[in-house]
């Protein structure tokens, strides 16, 4: 975002810039225009970002002026490109285009829009066929308008449905959302690859099939190899494909420079505290924020496939089975991917020395870079997975191992996270790593392959049961390990601490000062204290007060409050957060304005604090609510001070309050929540001690 900020205006010519170029012929086929302008419009939607309606104004213009380029080309080269081609456009694609065009007439020029490697061809061949110049610009720009709201639209409605999902789902709400959606995404793109992957492959060789062919005939090409036999012959060798040591060996080691660049690149980040080492703050923030005893419970599972003991029972199976099975030659490519990932990752610990992040939920002495939990899922399961693939023929069940194995890597990179053991780039370091090994133990494998003739192998029916439960036994042995369990959580209020005699310094000195999100981000600054004998004592007052006591957030609650506005007084609350746990009590109440009529709403968190007269501390915070958004939320009164006096006032006029007292909480600050509603405040808090017989008198 400080980025996109700093681009200012500029911005907006990026995004007429990636729809323009994603539009023109032939380059349009290559550069992911729209997934920018997705970003981009996921970006509008924030605070500080570009503007939504400037975005989808110059990507309009951009892809409109795009397929007029297109269109003018089609008049002047139309008919010999169509009979020829044009690089890697061959007639067949044009002939596509012309079928399309002809089936829906001028509207083809919309629907085409919409159809990838068709939007860059149809207007192209609305030119060919000589299409009106008015009609074709009428259809385009309805067309491009379509698009762009496609793109950008699309991005800004997702990101405003993450602050609506922030508005009113809890954090382990949110956690199960997230985690559902990306499951969600992983079978979706199982389920592509086993519907279209053959013929995505078959593509990708016909394109590049094409290229290379495109290459060979340049005559400046051609003029090369004439002149420099030696250098192209390396390079023919190179790619030569029916050799292992051709293009099978050069792809692998163009992948493992890359997968070491980047390893280089994020070890360089750490090292000299680059972005990257903010953003693995902001994420263990966002995992404390997210963090459940049950999510700690379920994340020690996973992360217990990974501990030594259950690692050594694999491998040790392993071996076993690929020796009896006459399959001996994937032996030694293992050990090295497990051992050399492994000794690597240790060296990487030694270097960095690397501190864990301070809010763990289960206790590790090593240190945190790389993670070896990560290494382990990619060097020993991303290996078994490889055999596992290469003794099967059957695509769905390689697509199935694959997804299987990326399923169980992500999961226990995530758990790791999520117990807060390990840093992002932690687990990104070990998974790099992890990586780079993998691929070297894979070429070690084919390597053999290729230069021994295959033995006859054979199957072992009783060695998967007894292989699963070997392992099962010690993995069941890692859980029962005291060590290992993840600690039970005490409530707070379970623990009564008694307040000292200077109590205002103590509680500015000790308690957290923000009332936070569910994500962790901070939405306004602790605004009262109440010092309550009992909390029927308390509920009872603020009845007669005309409070009304929130319900717990619904399906049916929020459909009612978008149609009943301020009017419904059992609206519930956003879920807010004040030291990690949600809030006690939620209450609301109608007040008339000189403007309007409003609804303030009040927060309540109990604390574990009590004074010598064995009040409990309560603090929580007021809002005042002046309107609605266009989504289900309330649009926040921007003087949360006067929201919080006008509160306290009813319940002194009432008797309620037998003495208030100002402590300086905060600075005085401008803020802005998560659904972007503007607020100031002058930081300070009201502690306000409850009258005990407040609930019989009479205002």
């Amino acid at each position: 975002m400080p980025f996109i900020q700093h681009l200012s205006g500029w911005i907006y010519w990026i995004a007429f810039l990636a729809a323009l170029v994603e539009t023109i012929l032939v380059v349009g086929l290559f550069l992911p225009g729209s997934t920018l302008l997705l970003l981009l419009g996921a970006l509008s939607a924030s605070g500080g970002g570009p503007s939504f309606l400037w975005l989808l104004i110059f990507a309009v213009a951009g892809a409109t002026l795009g397929d007029n380029v297109n269109f003018v080309l089609g008049r002047r080269y139309g008919q010999r490109w169509t009979e020829n081609g044009i690089w890697l456009l061959r007639r067949e694609h044009f002939e596509k285009a012309r079928a399309f065009f002809s089936k829906h007439g001028g509207k083809s020029v919309f629907f085409a829009r919409f159809i990838p490697s068709l939007k860059e061809v149809a207007p192209f061949v609305a030119g060919t066929v000589g299409m009106s110049r008015g009609w074709f610009f009428i259809w385009n720009l309805l067309g491009a308008l379509g698009w762009g709201l496609q793109w950008v639209g699309a991005g800004y409605v997702f990101a405003r449905s993450l602050t609506l999902a922030q508005q009113w789902m809890s954090r382990a709400g949110l956690a199960v959302a997230l985690l559902t959606i990306s499951i969600l995404f992983i079978w979706f793109l199982r389920r592509w690859m086993l519907r279209h992957g053959p013929a995505w492959w078959a593509a990708v060789v016909s394109v590049s099939h094409a290229l290379v062919q495109a290459v060979r005939e340049n005559p400046e090409v051609q003029a090369r190899v004439q002149a420099h036999p030696r250098v192209f012959g390396t390079l023919a060798a190179r790619l030569d494909r029916r050799r292992f040591s051709g293009l099978p060996l050069t792809l692998f080691g163009v992948a493992f420079l890359y997968l070491l660049l980047l390893f280089g690149g994020l070890v360089e980040d750490l090292i000299m505290s680059d972005p990257i080492v903010a953003l693995d703050h902001s994420v263990a923030e966002v995992m404390v924020a997210l963090r459940t005893p049950a999510w700690v419970t379920a994340s020690t599972w996973v992360s217990s496939i990974g501990v030594w003991p259950v690692v050594v029972a694999i491998l040790l199976v392993t071996c076993v089975w690929l020796w009896l099975s006459r399959r001996r030659f994937y032996l030694l490519p293992l050990l090295i991917s497990v051992s050399g990932s492994t000794l690597f990752a240790f060296a990487g610990k030694l270097a960095l020395h690397r501190a864990r992040p301070i809010d763990a939920a289960v206790h590790e002495a090593s240190y945190a870079f790389p993670s070896g939990h990560a290494l382990i899922s990619v060097s020993l399961f991303g290996f078994l997975a490889y055999i596992w693939i290469r003794e099967i023929s059957s695509w769905p069940m390689r697509v199935n191992i694959f997804f299987a194995w990326m399923l169980l890597a992500l999961s226990i990179g995530l758990s790791r996270i999520v117990l807060g053991v390990h840093f992002l780039s932690d687990v990104l370091g070990g998974y790099l790593l992890g990586g780079l090994w993998l691929l070297v133990a894979i070429v070690w494998a084919e390597w053999i392959r290729t230069r021994n003739e295959p033995m006859k192998t054979c199957s072992l029916p009783f060695a998967l049961p007894l292989a699963l439960a070997f392992v099962a036994a010690v993995y069941s042995a890692v859980l029962l390990v005291p060590a290992r369990t993840p600690p039970v959580p005490i409530s707070s209020s379970s623990i009564a601490q008694l307040l000292p005699p200077q109590a205002d310094s103590f509680l500015v000195a000790h308690l957290p000062h923000y009332v936070r999100s569910a994500l962790g981000g901070r939405v306004q600054p602790l605004s009262v204290g109440l010092l309550v004998g009992d909390e029927s004592a308390l509920r009872k007052a603020l009845h007669i007060d005309g409070w009304t006591q929130a319900n717990p957030i619904s399906g049916a609650a929020l459909l009612r409050l978008s149609r009943e506005g301020l009017n419904d007084l059992q609206v519930p609350s956003a879920p807010l957060f004040w030291s990690n746990a949600l809030y006690t009590l939620a209450f609301n109440r109608q007040v008339q304005t000189a403007k309007q009529p409003e609804m303030l709403s009040l927060l309540l968190w109990r604390t574990s604090y009590r004074n010598a007269a064995g009040e409990t501390l309560w603090v929580g915070i007021v809002r005042a609510y002046s309107g609605m958004h266009w989504y289900p939320a309330r649009r926040l009164s921007p003087d949360l001070d006067a929201a919080r006096e006008q509160a306290l006032a009813g319940l002194q006029k009432r008797g309620c309050l037998a003495s208030t007292k100002r402590l300086p909480w905060v600075a005085p600050q401008v803020g802005q929540t998560f659904t972007e509603d503007d607020f100031f405040t002058r930081g300070d808090l009201v502690l306000a001690r409850f009258n005990a017989h407040c609930s019989i008198m009479k205002p």
